[in-house]
């Protein structure tokens, strides 16, 4: 049995990061904006920054094995995904973020009764405008 060449390594390894960033993807958009808690946020956002700092180094063990122009670019349009994955799961998680941020209360004690308008209406009789606009 023959060893895997290095190409053959990143590729698995690439195969295992996208199984990865599929689950975290779909766990986030599983969750309720009003039911997640600071604490489930902050674990997500941890792991798709992991996610991401396996993609760059991936990326980069990829370019020490592979010198040919063309099959770097083969490469890096089999990455592209990857990236975009990365970047949606991190707005999905920012967006989720967004309710948890408490809104000031006002406090009644601030709040001010006015006194009601009393608006006259006009009876679109045209002898009373002048009278009504006055």
């Amino acid at each position: 049995m023959t060893a895997p060449t290095p190409e053959e390594v990143v590729r698995g390894k690439l195969s295992a990061l996208k199984i990865q960033i599929d689950k975290l993807e779909a766990d986030v958009k599983a969750y309720d904006p009003l039911k997640i808690t600071l604490q489930e946020l902050t674990l997500y956002t941890k792991k798709v920054y992991r996610q991401d700092e396996l993609l760059q180094n991936l990326r980069n063990e990829l370019y020490g094995i592979v010198t040919d122009d063309k099959l770097i670019a083969k490469y890096e349009t089999t990455l592209e995904p990857f990236d975009k994955n990365i970047r949606s799961t991190r707005l999905m998680i920012h967006a989720l973020q967004v309710p948890i941020t408490p809104a000031t209360p006002t406090p009644a004690a601030n709040l001010v009764k006015l006194e009601q308008l009393k608006i006259p209406t006009f009876s679109g009789k045209f002898e009373e405008w002048p009278a009504f606009r006055d």
